[in-house]
């Protein structure tokens, strides 16, 4: 991320609109969930509850400005993020999963 802020800062000068940094990948919160709980190794239940609106369904960035600027970060996977969470987490964590 501070890879990306350092080009904007270099290249991105339409300072009233907003520049999205991203991937334009997109994943719903129960297949993070699930993606999380097989990564922990968890065989409990995920148990939702309904009685809350679903939210918003797609939260995928518009990431063309940084396109047309060409500004390019490293990308870390999905998956690949999560197991260093975790890990960190594990490691230094207060409750420890």
């Amino acid at each position: 991320m501070a890879e990306g802020l350092i080009q904007v800062l270099e290249r991105y000068d339409n300072y009233d609109m907003p520049l999205n940094i991203g991937f334009e990948e997109d994943i719903s919160i129960k297949e993070l969930a699930e993606k999380i709980k097989n990564l922990i190794e968890y065989s409990g239940e995920i148990i939702w509850d309904l009685n809350f609106p679903n939210g918003q369904m797609k939260k995928l960035l518009n990431c063309s400005r940084m396109k047309k600027y060409n500004i390019k970060i490293n990308q870390t996977s999905l998956d690949e993020g999560l197991i260093k969470t975790i890990n960190w987490y594990r490691k230094y964590g207060k409750n420890r999963i």
